[in-house]
């Protein structure tokens, strides 16, 4: 005579709350990561771009898009004000009389150290929580 036990709903509630503990730690870290980024655009824009304050203010974080390990974070004018977006747009790209002065390909550039580590370290904490 043995005992006998069943783990697969342990086993299935386990997977999930992994799951979704895994999913929490990602996006805490991909926000982490843009933080970064957002850092450095909104200093390139401050001091390569400013002009109202409006292009400024509008710089945020977007909202995570995606799935699993193909998630992504917009960084960059989050305006509803059409004018502000393309004001964005002008100024990064140009137009057939102005020069595009870059600064979202710079910025990215410029914190993509920064941003990994932030990552990284905020993947760490979150997995020694």
């Amino acid at each position: 005579m043995g005992l006998e036990f069943d783990f697969s709903n342990l086993i299935s509630k386990l997977e999930n709350i992994e799951k979704k503990a895994s999913k929490e730690i990602s996006e805490k870290a991909l926000k982490a990561g843009g933080e970064e980024v957002l850092k450095e655009l909104k200093n390139e824009v401050r001091s390569k771009v400013y002009d109202t304050g409006e292009l400024y203010e509008s710089l945020d974080l977007g909202p995570i898009k995606g799935s699993g390990t193909n998630k992504k974070i917009l960084i960059g004018s989050q305006s509803s004000d059409r004018s502000v977006v393309e004001r964005n747009y002008y100024n990064e790209h140009g137009t057939s009389s102005i020069i595009g002065k870059k600064h979202n390909k710079r910025a990215f550039n410029n914190s993509k150290d920064k941003a990994k580590e932030a990552i990284i370290v905020s993947i760490r904490k979150d997995l020694k929580e």
